[in-house]
């Protein structure tokens, strides 16, 4: 089963957003809705409660980020493209296998931010130092030890989903999108 729900409209943005500051609006709760979803589809689809994964990209990933820190006990794994964030109150409560992708000329989320947000979420799992593996001559993997978390590198590459088969297009100003991952 795959469901891909999207955020709402926010105060002040143009685009809809999931919401990554719950101070921001009293009235909404993203991450209840995103409970509440995986009991619907746990108990009205058939959904396996074990095998629950969220991904999403720039603040999809953000959110996917929130989803690892507040549903810890009902995410299996994870992934984030082009946005990861590690708020100061993240405390899972167990260790969530962990991907991300992010390009180093993103010129709408800085692919510094991430990393070091990234870095966070390996340090609270206790994984080891890392190591470098480079795929490609885009694609570098940083995986870290004692834990399922690796950040992927694209070298030169945008605020895009790698891979996307409408990579082509997307406006240029996004950046280039690799074809390697």
């Amino acid at each position: 089963i795959v469901v891909h729900p999207t955020g709402v409209p926010n105060p002040g943005r143009t685009q809809n957003a999931w919401e990554l500051d719950p101070a921001r609006d009293p009235n909404r709760d993203d991450v209840a809705f995103a409970s509440s979803l995986i009991d619907t589809l746990v108990g009205s689809w058939c959904a396996d409660p074990v095998r629950i994964y969220s991904t999403g990209m720039s603040d999809g990933g953000f959110f996917t980020s929130i989803l690892v820190c507040e549903l810890s006990d009902r995410i299996a794994a994870a992934s984030s493209v082009a946005g990861v964030l590690h708020p100061p109150d993240c405390r899972p409560s167990r260790v969530v296998p962990y991907i991300a992708f992010h390009g180093t000329k993103d010129p709408i989320e800085p692919f510094d931010k991430d990393l070091e947000a990234f870095d966070e979420f390996a340090a609270d799992a206790g994984c080891g130092s890392h190591q470098r593996i480079e795929l490609s001559a885009e694609v570098v993997a940083r995986k870290y030890t004692g834990c399922a978390m690796t950040f992927y590198r694209i070298v030169g590459g945008g605020h895009a989903w790698p891979g996307s088969p409408i990579a082509d297009e997307l406006p240029a100003s996004l950046g280039h999108t690799t074809d390697e991952i």
